[in-house]
């Protein structure tokens, strides 16, 4: 099924913003990470940011447990940079 349009704005506009909060973020677990995609519910009340990671497999569980324990500083910062109605709910998951 074909994405809205505004579904499509509100994915790269979360892109954008969240690859720079990430750069932001001081927890060590947290290294070099991609933001590859955003993928926003229809509802748009919830957001999946898929990243990448160099490194190994300790090195992806590490980031990935740093990112979710990140999340509300995420999801507060979002809300500060790009103005939408409703922010969504958001979810880190590994780009395999």
């Amino acid at each position: 099924m074909m994405k809205s349009r505004k579904n499509l704005r509100m994915a790269e506009s979360i892109h954008r913003a969240v690859s720079l909060i990430v750069e932001e973020l001081s927890d060590p677990r947290v290294g070099f990470v991609t933001i590859t995609r955003v993928e926003v519910s229809d509802d748009l009340k919830h957001a999946e940011i898929f990243f990448s990671v160099l490194g190994g497999e300790d090195e992806h569980e590490r980031t990935l447990e740093g990112l979710r324990s990140a999340k509300g500083f995420v999801r507060t910062q979002l809300a500060r940079r790009v103005r939408f109605r409703r922010v969504p709910t958001i979810d880190f998951n590994y780009e395999l």
